[in-house]
This record gives structure tokens, C-alpha cells and sequence, in this order.
């Protein structure tokens, strides 16, 4: 991987919202090297503050989004990053991994309970975007059409209504 490379990769975390502290984390770098890109890439016009503030606005500004949605885009991004960043080790590559997991399961635990339909909702959708992603990435373009074009019908989100209600009908059920 390129220093060029390795810059874009801190960068996108750091305006996906992860603090510099724990970038140098799960990349296995030094907080004196990450500091040291963010100072290169501002003098070369890219404030990472202001791209991150953007950023921030911009998920905000789009009402349909959570806190659950916005984590899972930030993992799903350093994910990204972890795995294309040939200079880790794969115990580190594992250590980061795993670091991301714990915050993944704190943020579920925080998402249930402020709104537990949302939730479920959200980790219905988050699965079958993966579903769709999986099979775009094999070249299989007939069944990712095929499977767009189920996700997409009236019966079929008719039928995933039922199933959330479901879901969500149980909750309370144990709830009481």
C-alpha cells in the first residue's frame, strides 16, 4: 500500500468519525503518524475537520437516518480499510477486527433499547444490502437483478412488514 494510499484510508476514518487515537488503533500506527497526515493533508487543501463536519451535517440533514445506520456505515468503512491495508499483520488486522466488533455489540445494545422497531428494522435492511452487495461482487448481475426485483415488489416488503411486526409484537410480549 502506497503512503498515498495509507492517507486516504486514515482520512476516511477520520471523517467517518473515529478519533485519531483509535484509528492509530486498529491501523497499528503511532497518534504521532496520523497527526503527522492529517497536518500533510491540510497544507495540501484537505482540512479533515471541515470534511468531517460535512460529513456529519450531511447525516443529519437526511432525517431518514439513526445512530444504528450511521455506525454501521463508519464500521462497513473501516472494515474497508483494515482489510486493504496490506501493511497489517493478521493478528493486528485481527486485533482491529475485533475492537470494532466490541463497539459493533455496544451500539446494538444502545440501538435496541432506545427503539427496538427501528432496530430490527434496520438489521433486516442492513442483511439484505449485504445480501445484495455479496452477489454484485461475484459478477453475478442476473440473480443481483433478480434478487432487486424481490426486494423491490409490494408482496415482498408486505410479507417483511409482517415479520417486523412479528419481531416487534414478541419484544413487548416479553417485555411485560
Amino acid at each position: 500500500m502506497t503512503k498515498e494510499q495509507t492517507m486516504n484510508n486514515i482520512r476516511d476514518l477520520y471523517i467517518e468519525g473515529f478519533e485519531i487515537i483509535k484509528i492509530a488503533q486498529i491501523l497499528n500506527k503511532t497518534v504521532g503518524t496520523i497527526q503527522q497526515y492529517k497536518s500533510q493533508d491540510k497544507k495540501n487543501g484537505n482540512d479533515w475537520d471541515i470534511l468531517r463536519t460535512k460529513k456529519i451535517k450531511s447525516i443529519f440533514d437526511n432525517k431518514e437516518n439513526d445512530i444504528h445506520s450511521v455506525f454501521i456505515d463508519q464500521m462497513h468503512q473501516a472494515i474497508k480499510s483494515i482489510n486493504s491495508d496490506k501493511s497489517l499483520k493478521p493478528l493486528e488486522k485481527t486485533s482491529a477486527l475485533a475492537q470494532i466488533a466490541d463497539s459493533y455489540s455496544k451500539i446494538i445494545k444502545i440501538a435496541y433499547k432506545v427503539n427496538p422497531e427501528k432496530y430490527i428494522y434496520t438489521i433486516i435492511d442492513a442483511h439484505i444490502s449485504l445480501l445484495l452487495e455479496s452477489v454484485q461482487e461475484k459478477d453475478s448481475y442476473k440473480l443481483y437483478n433478480e434478487l432487486l426485483t424481490i426486494f423491490k415488489s409490494d408482496s415482498y416488503n408486505e410479507k417483511l412488514k409482517k415479520i417486523k411486526d412479528k419481531y416487534i409484537d414478541d419484544i413487548l410480549l416479553k417485555k411485560d
